[in-house]
């Protein structure tokens, strides 16, 4: 019964891989008070050499997509200081790289558009560098625009702001892992015939129907599957965290076909 049980587990610590979003998602904001430019990129390398030569680390900006629409990043030597602009418009980038800017990260997408989350785009007519502001902050939108800046416009579109969780996240992930749920199904063969997500306060409940009935787990056996096991649940951190969700908790419950409870695991231990 161990055995099954935790074949099991470590088939549920991985379901989150399959709608993991990399790293690259995260995009870093930075501020150059020499220019008053903002940029914006999702190399944690390139963020940490701006630190060095004298930009600001503003922290996140958003956490976009893995793939979706493609942003473009296309670079203005001409200017005093030089300049950056974002454009999820090929035509727009490559008409501006006729005029003398080059393009940046060789024309490929510096990050994706995707998600409900606006990112405002406000223009300042009057500057060279940092012409462009890009946010999801309305607020911050609002305040420039108050101030003379122009547009008012969407750019693209985000996951979130945040690394910390929300219902609306967490409920995308669990929307997500339940699309997924007959790949799921099909890869424990057949130790389980369900799997269901829902989100319970900040916490991602995954619960599995098994195929046979296993009685209860006793205490000392679920302990012993805990240090199994710890080092695919800190994948979990890991994994929730690169696509911007961080202070998770998940509960693994695993019940027999008539509805009771053969174990429940959850991480972190404490909850």
């Amino acid at each position: 019964m161990k055995k099954i049980l935790l074949a099991i587990l470590i088939v549920g610590t991985t379901i989150a891989v399959g709608f993991r979003v990399s790293a690259d998602s995260l995009v870093y904001r930075l501020y150059n008070h020499n220019t008053g430019e903002h940029f914006y990129t999702t190399s944690a390398t390139e963020r940490d050499f701006d630190i060095k030569v004298g930009w600001t680390d503003e922290g996140l900006g958003w956490v976009a997509p893995d793939k979706g629409t493609t942003v473009y990043r296309i670079y203005n030597p001409n200017a005093v200081g030089g300049d950056h602009y974002y454009t999820k418009s090929k035509y727009e980038a490559q008409s501006l790289v006729n005029k003398g800017w080059k393009w940046d990260n060789q024309g490929k997408a510096v990050f994706y558009s995707g998600g409900n989350l606006p990112i405002y785009v406000a223009y300042n007519p009057n500057a060279q560098s940092g012409a462009h502001n890009y946010t999801g902050n309305s607020n911050e939108e609002n305040n420039l625009i108050n101030i003379g800046w122009k547009y008012k416009a969407v750019a693209w579109n985000a996951f979130s702001l945040s690394v910390n969780p929300s219902n609306n996240s967490l409920q995308e992930l669990a929307d997500g892992m339940n699309a997924e749920s007959s790949n799921i199904i099909s890869e424990s063969g057949g130790i389980f015939t369900k799997a269901i997500v829902t989100v319970s306060g900040n916490t991602l409940v995954i619960t599995f129907t098994l195929s046979q009935n296993m009685g209860v787990v006793s205490p000392d056996e679920i302990v012993g599957m805990k240090n199994n096991l710890a080092s695919l649940f800190n994948e979990n951190e890991s994994i929730f965290k690169s696509i911007g969700i961080a202070n998770l908790s998940v509960r693994y419950n695993f019940k027999n076909p008539d509805g009771s409870l053969a174990a429940s695991i959850a991480y972190p231990w404490n909850n």
